[in-house]
């Protein structure tokens, strides 16, 4: 056990993250495919150091090794059910609702592939608010422009342009204001 004394942290973290980033993954691994570490024994025979004698000290042999979350102070559920959970956030130059619809298209194509007593459920969309105010602004638009009245109908004309024309009213009787 001699040599071990000599291994710092610093020197483990740096072959585990080599070792692990350095695999090549794939967007959608094929079944039975796999192309990262999976078991405790695989982390285990990551090599930290060669020494001069030519053995190699591996992280098992200053470490214990086991298999956990990153951090403990979270933990998702569904329905009462241990779930997974992840988040996606936005650059400055993107586009909300083109990330959600392409962020939706691709859990429907990945859940193809996923075993049969595995879904996914989208538990927060803040684009559903977006997508709302925009409707909203179209309806609003759409209602108070004889131009976008118009749209997509072949009888939009000249006489639908001109303002309404408005009764004359007799001053003899009040009117009457509706007020909301």
């Amino acid at each position: 056990m001699t040599g071990f004394r000599s291994t710092t942290a610093r020197e483990c973290s740096i072959a585990m993250r080599d070792r692990v980033t350095a695999r090549v993954v794939p967007s959608w691994p094929e079944r039975g495919a796999r192309s990262r570490l999976v078991t405790a024994e695989e982390f285990g025979n990551i090599i930290v150091r060669a020494r001069p004698d030519g053995s190699l000290v591996k992280v098992r042999d200053v470490a214990r090794v086991e298999l956990g979350a990153k951090d403990y102070s979270v933990q998702a559920r569904f329905n009462g059910q241990p779930s997974a959970a992840f988040g996606v956030s936005l650059t400055p130059d993107a586009s909300a609702l083109s990330v959600s619809d392409g962020v939706r298209a691709t859990l429907e194509q990945l859940s193809r592939n996923f075993p049969p007593d595995l879904y996914y459920q989208v538990v927060l969309d803040q684009t559903v608010f977006v997508r709302v105010s925009l409707q909203e602004v179209l309806k609003t638009l759409a209602a108070s422009s004889p131009r976008w009245r118009c749209r997509g109908r072949s009888t939009c004309g000249a006489a639908t342009t001109a303002p309404p024309r408005r009764r004359a009213r007799s001053s003899s009787r009040p009117r009457r204001v509706a007020m909301a």
